[in-house]
């Protein structure tokens, strides 16, 4: 079963995670499970998102997809109107990461230890019209509680940077 799964009138994406599990039980243990939540948005054209079988609502919290330090493999199985497609990163290293060939564009993405806002873009091609996706969710910490602990992490480097900055 895919991990999520995103139904679009131009195509259908798959997100899969091989370790998933253990990931989740590890930031379970740690964070504690009622904050795995992540708010997905997604641009028009998308006719259902589901993780686990289970429905996701557009702009509402719904249990967390995507951690720091995981690979996640993407597929996307294009209708045959779709003629060109890529990955949108504005990193030129994610974008090497996918191939498109036939009707299907495959590649991972892997976050690293960078978590937070994130968005997975697909730029493609039907006919002569150039067309943009984008599917925005967080990138949680398996060690810390991204919406809690971030925050008090960044009030505490901007005091520090403002209060360096003072003593100058």
């Amino acid at each position: 079963m895919d991990l999520l799964t995103i139904q679009h009138e131009d195509f259908t994406m798959f997100v899969d995670c091989t370790k998933f599990d253990d990931i989740w039980n590890k930031a379970k243990s740690n964070v504690g499970e009622k904050d795995l939540l992540s708010t997905y948005t997604w641009s028009e054209g998308v006719v259902s998102v589901e993780r686990d079988g289970e429905p996701i609502a557009k702009d509402e919290k719904a249990p967390a997809v995507f951690f720091d330090n995981a690979e996640y493999p993407v597929w996307v199985d294009f209708k045959k109107h779709v003629t060109k497609a890529q990955f949108g990163s504005m990193l030129q290293s994610d974008n090497e990461r996918f191939t498109f060939r036939g009707h299907t564009l495959a590649g991972f993405i892997n976050y690293g230890n960078d978590i937070g806002k994130s968005e997975l873009n697909i730029v493609y091609q039907t006919g002569t019209e150039r067309k943009r996706f984008t599917f925005g969710y967080e990138v949680l910490s398996t060690k810390l509680n991204y919406h809690e602990h971030w925050k008090k992490i960044i009030r505490t480097s901007n005091r520090s940077i403002v209060c360096s900055r003072l003593t100058i």
